[in-house]
């Protein structure tokens, strides 16, 4: 996902905006309420390569 609902806040965020130390496990899933997770893929340089939002796997083999 490239968007999702932040729960402290109930606003939509896009996950290449949103930083680990604010935002890490704090997302949940605007249509079903499950608890997302941010995921960030850098460079050496601490560039951003990836940014997105995902569901725990944990959590989608339960359902």
């Amino acid at each position: 996902m490239k968007e999702a609902q932040h729960i402290a806040t109930g606003r939509m965020v896009k996950a290449s905006e949103v930083d680990y130390p604010e935002y890490y496990g704090n997302f949940q899933c605007p249509n079903c309420q499950m608890p997302l997770y941010l995921r960030k893929y850098t460079d050496a340089k601490g560039t951003t390569i990836a940014a997105f939002i995902i569901f725990h796997l944990s959590r989608t083999l339960i359902q």
